[in-house]
């Protein structure tokens, strides 16, 4: 028995060892644990585009601690192609055993090809939102480097690249905790996704949802050849569309409420229900027609040479527009601009509700002759003071701040760590967001709802615009580009301008005859005051927040003439000889008495001599009978390669 049981336990020995060493074999690396170590570069050139200069050079830079560089150089890239061949090639590099982890967070990939004379950028997600916004991965001066490109040649523009792009993720590294804030939120940037999802490719999303939006938005962009009239146009279709299905649905479901009701409260009940199962088809709707549309945007307002070669492939209207491209296309807004998107959002939020902000200018005997002799109208309100316009919303986004601010400030290195860091638990945050909550809101039992509950319900819809336009400002002042930044911008004013006719409608019917009743200086002593204190305080906030952005610098890098080992002399193997794999065959090069440098080859055959010379500027040997001989040198592991045109390679 006791024979069995050990018998049995070996077994399980065994199996439990080999499913381990399976697991750890196909395991991928801890991008968190690696973040201090110096990776090597690596350099792809199977059809030596790059010039030995340029081939050593790339090979040897040392990338700061935790960064993996690969550069990548193709002969051709075919149009149809040109939109998804970087990103396939990254996310191939991401699946790799042994670096897949630490290339999809701090990867650097640089796709290079000679038809067309092209370089492309793609980084790891933890830098990808900063290196666009400064425009070493996107924008106005990535466009302009990739313009620049069939005048240099792909051969010198790859440091260029490869360096601004370093010289980003060390000033990403050197940024101060807040500032990092506003990256840490962003690293998945809607905005990359829509950039991403849009490009057009072979894919049947791409082909049959998204390819049709991009073609409407790029008509209305032809028609009108300008951004801010074709955002206003997509905006005035868009909330005359929305505001239309909004009356037919809320007639349908009062309705219905009414013929499936028996009393009041099972009509508030059913009301509910109705409108619960229209939010979410709504919501459902908004985002089929919402999502495309942004990235239509997004990908034709594009400062990347290969989205446009791509839109060009695919006959896409207003492409050619897209060459004119200015700094804001990969900066992030103003802080002008951003404290007029966040007023005109104010403004619309504090209107969500038709009539209130009417209704909240009567005296406090007409609010509550208003509350009083309705019995729904007192449900609703009371429902309203509760819940208010989304205050669960505003709970789970000041828990998800007061996250990230918390490990910014105790963790140093936050942004590059991926693992979750409790500084609290979650019901203490609970805990403490729904004290705040609690403050910060009225209630039913607050003075001024029994005084006045249409003014006490528009002071706690005050307080959540200001919320959520703290948010927005957040957002748009570390994610947005200036392009989306002027496009909520137009989409809110025009937003902004229906619910003011909606409103301006409902008070001249309520008004009328009653003018005397109304006290509006109370309202505005209630909310303007701390409108305008937001407005200070928030500016502060953002006017330190905000990123700077210079433009790149386009010259040629000087290191890249001096990356030779100092001494070329030795032995060295032999791998290709006359176009052939071999074994055995072994070199030496020497020096002679005129410092001539002469190359002996021993093997199977008598030895062969050659005189060599070498053009030390450009990196190569050049020799009458074997042509001429590239020269590469691996710093890290001191090894140097000297490839003859595929025919003969050295190396020591």
């Amino acid at each position: 028995m006791n024979c069995t049981v050990i018998n049995r336990f070996r077994v399980a020995s065994i199996l439990s060892f080999i499913i381990i060493l399976f697991a750890s074999c196909d395991a991928k690396d801890d991008a968190n644990a690696l973040i201090n170590t110096q990776f090597a570069s690596e350099v792809v050139d199977s059809c030596h585009i790059l010039s030995p200069k340029t081939y050593t050079y790339l090979q040897n830079i040392k990338p700061p601690l935790g960064i993996k560089p690969v550069i990548v150089v193709v002969e051709q890239i075919k149009d149809n192609q040109m939109g998804t061949y970087a990103d396939n090639l990254f996310e191939q590099y991401c699946k790799k055993k042994h670096s897949g982890n630490t290339f999809k967070e701090r990867g650097i990939l640089i796709v290079a090809s000679k038809d067309p004379q092209l370089v492309q950028v793609r980084v790891g997600k933890t830098y990808a939102v900063y290196c666009r916004m400064r425009g070493s991965a996107a924008g106005a001066d990535y466009l302009a480097m990739q313009k620049e490109t069939p005048n240099i040649g792909i051969d010198e523009m790859c440091p260029i690249v490869l360096r601004n792009t370093i010289q980003d993720i060390e000033q990403c590294r050197n940024l101060p905790w807040y500032k990092k804030i506003a990256l840490k939120m962003s690293f998945e940037n809607v905005e990359m996704f829509f950039d991403d999802v849009a490009t057009p490719s072979e894919s049947f999303f791409s082909q049959f949802y998204f390819r049709p939006f991009i073609f409407l938005v790029g008509t209305i962009k032809s028609l009108f050849d300008n951004w801010v009239l074709s955002f206003l146009f997509i905006s005035i279709v868009y909330i005359l569309s929305m505001g239309w299905i909004g009356k037919k649905l809320d007639a349908y479901v009062e309705k219905k409420a009414a013929k499936h009701s028996n009393d009041d409260e099972d009509y508030l009940f059913t009301l509910n229900l109705y409108n619960n199962i229209k939010t979410i088809g709504v919501f459902i709707f908004k985002l089929f027609v919402i999502i495309p549309t942004l990235a239509a945007i997004s990908v034709l307002s594009t400062s990347r040479m290969e989205d446009i070669i791509a839109l060009r492939d695919a006959n896409i209207p207003s492409v050619e527009l897209i060459g004119n491209v200015t700094h804001w296309s990969n900066s992030t807004p103003g802080l002008l601009l951003v404290l007029l998107l966040i007023t005109v959002y104010y403004c619309k939020f504090l209107l969500s509700i038709k009539g209130f902000l009417t209704l909240s200018l009567f005296s406090n005997k007409v609010q509550q002759t208003l509350y009083n002799n309705n019995n729904i109208s007192r449900m609703l309100l009371d429902e309203a003071i509760t819940n208010g316009i989304n205050r669960n919303f505003v709970q789970r986004l000041f828990k998800g701040v007061s996250f990230i601010v918390l490990n910014a400030f105790f963790h140093h290195n936050f942004q590059e760590i991926n693992d979750r860091m409790v500084v609290n638990s979650d019901e203490e945050g609970e805990k403490t967001t729904r004290l705040l909550i609690d403050c910060l809101f009225l209630d039913r039992n607050a003075s001024l709802y029994k005084e006045a509950p249409f003014l006490a319900i528009l002071v706690n819809t005050h307080r959540e615009a200001l919320c959520f336009s703290f948010f927005v400002g957040l957002i748009a002042i570390s994610v947005l580009s200036y392009t989306y930044a002027v496009y909520f911008l137009i989409l809110w004013s025009v937003q902004l301008v229906y619910r003011l006719v909606i409103e301006t409608r409902f008070a001249l019917k309520e008004v009328r005859g009653r003018a005397n009743e109304l006290a509006p200086f109370k309202l505005i002593r209630t909310v303007g005051r701390g409108f305008v204190i937001f407005l200070f305080a928030i500016s502060l906030l953002f006017l330190i927040m905000s990123p700077s952005y210079t433009p790149k610098n386009i010259e040629k890098v000087a290191e890249v003439q001096n990356s030779l080992p100092n001494d070329l002399t030795g032995l060295y193997f032999v791998q290709i000889a006359d176009g052939k794999k071999v074994k055995g065959v072994s070199a030496r090069i020497e020096k002679d008495n005129n410092n001539n440098y002469i190359l002996q080859v021993y093997g199977n055959t008598p030895m062969r001599r050659y005189s060599l010379q070498l053009d030390e500027k450009e990196g190569y040997f050049t020799c009458n009978v074997l042509g001429t001989g590239y020269i590469t040198y691996d710093e890290q592991a001191k090894s140097t390669t000297i490839n003859f045109s595929d025919l003969w390679i050295f190396t020591n």
